[in-house]
């Protein structure tokens, strides 16, 4: 595999700068982030997301294009199939 396409790793700890601020402007958890991991985000429509990672040594990371795959199946309509 290339460096140009190796998945580029981000910890989590930063991970979770890309997910927008809640109402009291209170950035995303790490914590959150290692339980959508680990238990997934149930949806409306009963189905479970979970937010990809990979360990690394002894950090949990993820990639952009996990993050994105994770953000766009929680926001899919139900019974929409990809």
């Amino acid at each position: 595999m290339s460096a140009a396409s190796a998945p580029a790793y981000v910890p989590l700890g930063q991970a979770s700068k890309l997910f927008p601020p809640d109402e009291a402007g209170r950035s995303v958890h790490v914590s959150t982030l290692r339980r959508w991991a680990r238990n997934g985000v149930k949806t409306p429509d009963g189905r479970v997301v979970k937010l990809g990672t990979v360990k690394i040594g002894h950090r949990r990371t993820t990639t952009l294009e996990a993050v994105a795959e994770f953000i766009e199946e929680l926001n899919r309509p139900a019974g929409v199939v990809l």
